[in-house]
């Protein structure tokens, strides 16, 4: 009924934002999205990383966009300097690892690269290898990670463009507020705020989440500030 729009599912098809703003009374309290895309099946609450990366995802709240979750669970990636496994519920040090992350994620979807590749043999050098072989471009391994900064600072001028800034950057109220009780998976409640300050102070924009004229230029990009004034 969804893809019809029939009935209830004309009001379904329109995602959760709009659906609980349209019903009104206390529904958007309920509504489980970041910048209007629902959660996939991963909690922030168990995983803080993932709080941080839904949160500033440039397309909503989406585990893809950081995959930041697999360092908190038995995952490490050396050449990105995650060595050890991090405390799932601590924000200690989880600022710089999503944006090296999110920072990767960026270059694996521009290559149209699987993700469960990382889980085996295809590390980020291994990656950069195969890409210089097929291309000849001859990247050293700083300039491969400075595309995928490059790739997210692009996606966030777009959307500063639109009017999307650290208002934005939030989680769902529930998320935010509900924690459960002891015996709960969920853990605790996320210090959204201070991440986010480490988070913007680590990406080089201001304290509004908007990319400074300094960080564009660094990286490039400085003919795309105007989009965000």
């Amino acid at each position: 009924i969804i893809t019809f729009r029939e009935k209830l599912g004309d009001l379904l098809a329109e995602g959760v934002r709009i659906a609980s703003k349209k019903l009104g009374d206390d529904c958007e309290k309920f509504a489980i999205h970041c910048k209007g895309l629902e959660l996939p099946a991963h909690d922030p609450r168990a995983f803080s990383s993932l709080a941080l990366g839904y949160a500033t995802g440039n397309r909503g709240g989406c585990h893809l966009q950081a995959l930041s979750h697999i360092i908190e669970r038995s995952f490490t990636i050396p050449d990105l300097g995650l060595n050890d496994v991090l405390d799932k519920y601590s924000i200690e040090g989880k600022a710089e690892m999503v944006v090296k992350m999110q920072n990767y994620m960026a270059i694996l979807d521009s290559l149209k690269i699987c993700k469960f590749l990382i889980f085996f043999e295809a590390t980020p050098k291994k990656i950069l290898e195969w890409l210089n072989l097929i291309t000849d471009w001859n990247l050293n391994f700083d300039e491969f990670l400075r595309v995928g900064e490059r790739i997210y600072n692009l996606k966030r001028i777009f959307n500063c463009s639109l009017g999307i800034t650290r208002k934005d950057d939030t989680l769902p109220l529930r998320v935010l507020t509900y924690r459960g009780d002891d015996n709960d998976m969920f853990g605790k409640i996320i210090n959204l705020d201070k991440l986010l300050d480490d988070y913007y102070k680590l990406r080089g924009w201001d304290k509004n989440g908007v990319p400074t004229k300094e960080k564009l230029e660094e990286l490039g990009l400085s003919e795309f500030y105007k989009f965000i004034l």
